[in-house]
């Protein structure tokens, strides 16, 4: 991964910390996250962001994960693995 791809990712707001929820998102923004969705009920954002900024969303108070999203790509139907 090239530190300056852009990476999709979900962010885990702890339980203790989603009455902040809406503060923790403008500290997200402010260190570059793009926000796609906000989950407020299940405390996740999630956005894109430069991967090299990654390390600084986990130092946000109240953030418990930053995972990067994942993509599969499945075999066609017709494909002899299926």
């Amino acid at each position: 991964m090239n530190n300056t791809e852009i990476v999709e990712i979900t962010i885990a707001i702890g339980n203790r910390y989603l009455s902040k929820f809406d503060a923790i998102v403008s500290s997200c923004e402010a260190v570059g996250l793009q926000v796609s969705q906000k989950l407020t009920q299940l405390g996740l954002i999630i956005g894109r962001i430069k991967a090299d900024k990654i390390a600084e969303l986990q130092q946000i108070e109240g953030i418990t994960a930053v995972e990067q999203s994942r993509s599969y790509q499945l075999p066609p139907p017709e494909s002899d693995l299926q």
